[in-house]
């Protein structure tokens, strides 16, 4: 795996995709400390360490997004446009969370009822309900599935996966079709999700 990258290489990984965008990611969120830099503007305008990760990372797609759609226009370097999205993406949810305060502040207390920890506990269990339903398709529609979800294209899928773009197509036509009729089996299952 390549330890750096220069502009030209991650914008070619990015528009690659497959592994060598996988490379580029890894490279971009473990390797190439452009977080701490990001990390000490949203530090020193309130943000917490868990605030850096989640805006750096909110980021990153951000980037990999606008690359691949020809958003980017190389007017400035990767490290300095993506500084720019992280700190409009940490301007706009700390806006948000201000906002936010205020209005609580301004609001009756909330009666009772209101979500609390079983709200998150029934969410966890439903989470566990669908991956054991996912777990069920096998590890390679997972796989198809889950690459397809995250926008990867069949191409792309198919180079990950090592077959031709009209196998991955059709598997993940087959892998739906899988899930849906297990769904379809499970009404229990549906209901539950859907409460």
């Amino acid at each position: 795996m390549t330890d750096r990258f220069d502009d030209k290489a991650l914008l070619k990984a990015i528009h690659k995709g497959g592994r060598q965008l996988e490379q580029a990611m890894h490279y971009l969120l473990r390797k190439s400390g452009w977080q701490e830099g990001i990390g000490q503007y949203i530090k020193s305008k309130s943000g917490s360490r868990e605030d850096v990760e989640d805006v750096f990372q909110e980021g990153v797609r951000h980037l990999i997004v606008n690359v691949r759609a020809g958003r980017f226009h190389q007017n400035s370097s990767v490290k300095t446009y993506l500084s720019s999205i992280c700190k409009n993406l940490w301007y706009t949810k700390f806006t948000r969370e201000v906002k936010l305060k205020e209005i609580k502040n301004q609001l009756p207390p909330a009666p009772e009822g209101t979500p609390g920890p079983e709200h998150h506990l029934i969410l966890n269990e439903k989470k566990e309900l669908l991956n054991s339903v996912l777990d069920q398709l096998g590890n390679t529609c997972k796989k198809v599935l889950s690459l397809w979800s995250l926008g990867f294209s069949f191409k792309e899928i198919g180079e990950e996966t090592s077959q031709s773009a009209g196998t991955v197509r059709k598997q993940k036509f087959d892998c739906m079709k899988k899930l849906t009729s297990l769904m379809a089996a499970r009404p229990d299952l549906v209901k539950a999700l859907k409460e």
